[in-house]
């Protein structure tokens, strides 16, 4: 079969004027020879589409439907789907509306687009918006990112940040912060409400991953820094227990930064915490927004707070103690909606990490 496709190819590429263009959603399954100069050599990926993206896929397959209905919401709870995806929500929850004798509600579309999806309960989204309320304020405040988006939907949360690359000079000192985002969001929920989750543990795997390739590989150890041991697939801590040390010390430095960066950025964290509870999803302009705020105490707020620092901040304060965290009021829990470097939290799973630096 396989000599076969080559054949075909080899006869294409002899022909002026013709083009041959191929899809798949596997391409670490194909045969490299497939692939090899002459044959199919160029190579473009497209990802999965993101929150805006969604929303105009939903929009065109909705067509006249749910006309003046945000669908910033609905495009939140379909992040991770592809287009087709969505189209089959879109048709599932058209039927449903259909056989029920009425208009198709916003309610239909979100039930066909979280089915299967069990969602997180109030106390856990609570969770995992500090998770990430987390990795924002770290970002804005150490990795000047272009852009950050923070979201929330049934599988978890997500904080994307779009980077420029002129200004990721590869040191060791733009490394380290990398560090300090990635564990930004355990410190988060450490100083928020006094524990961590396991769910962080994608954003532990890529932090020591980094830090032992400091060590190890990209010349910033601290007794080796000449040495690089081999490649970065043979470069783990089981072959070379020796690295634990180096490696703890970095990381250590890296989650004391951002327990620092929590306890002085609490406001900061809290209203993008509570924005990112309530709303689902925050854009770069409003992640910013929160972060910065700068508004007059409310009446009798002064003084009020953790004890730290007195003051209102002009918004219903929720943050009021690193142990006592308050929800927001029951009623305002809706979901909203959700390259980039993903840093995610999930109750179960995290689906992905950081990229490397």
């Amino acid at each position: 079969m396989v000599n076969a496709l080559l054949e075909l190819l080899d006869g294409a590429v002899a022909r002026d004027g013709m083009v041959v263009v191929a899809a798949t959603n596997n391409p670490d399954r194909l045969d490299p020879a497939i692939r090899r100069a002459g044959r199919l050599d160029r190579h473009v990926r497209i990802g999965l589409p993101g929150v805006e993206a969604l929303g105009d896929i939903l929009r065109t397959c909705l067509g006249e439907s749910l006309p003046r209905v945000d669908l910033r919401p609905l495009a939140v709870e379909a992040r991770g789907m592809t287009g087709a995806d969505v189209a089959a929500a879109v048709r599932r929850a058209m039927g449903t509306a259909r056989r029920a004798g009425r208009p198709m509600a916003p309610d239909d579309l979100r039930t066909a687009l979280t089915e299967g999806r069990d969602g997180m309960p109030p106390h856990v989204r609570l969770r995992s918006a500090i998770h990430e309320a987390g990795h924002g304020l770290a970002l804005v405040r150490l990795r000047n990112a272009k852009r950050v988006e923070l979201s929330l939907n049934a599988d978890g949360g997500a904080a994307k940040a779009f980077d420029d690359p002129d200004l990721d000079d590869q040191t060791e000192v733009s490394i380290e912060r990398f560090l300090v985002v990635a564990l930004a969001g355990r410190a988060a929920e450490e100083e928020a409400l006094g524990s961590v989750s396991a769910g962080a543990f994608s954003d532990l795997a890529c932090a020591t991953r980094i830090a032992l390739l400091m060590e190890a590989q990209w010349g910033f150890s601290r007794t080796h820094p000449l040495v690089s041991v081999g490649d970065e697939a043979l470069v783990s801590i089981a072959r070379a227990p020796w690295l634990i040390g180096p490696v703890q010390e970095r990381l250590e430095a890296a989650y004391g930064r951002a327990l620092d960066l929590m306890r002085e950025e609490r406001d900061a964290l809290g209203r993008l915490a509570e924005g990112l509870f309530n709303e689902g999803y925050l854009d770069d302009a409003r992640v910013r927004e929160l972060v910065d705020y700068r508004g007059k105490p409310e009446p009798g707020t002064a003084g009020r707070g953790d004890g730290r620092r007195g003051g209102g901040t002009g918004r219903r304060r929720t943050f009021h103690s690193r142990r006592a965290w308050r929800r927001p009021t029951p009623g305002r829990e809706r979901a909203g909606p959700g390259s980039p470097v993903p840093l995610t939290w999930a109750p179960a799973r995290v689906r992905s990490g950081p990229r490397r630096p």
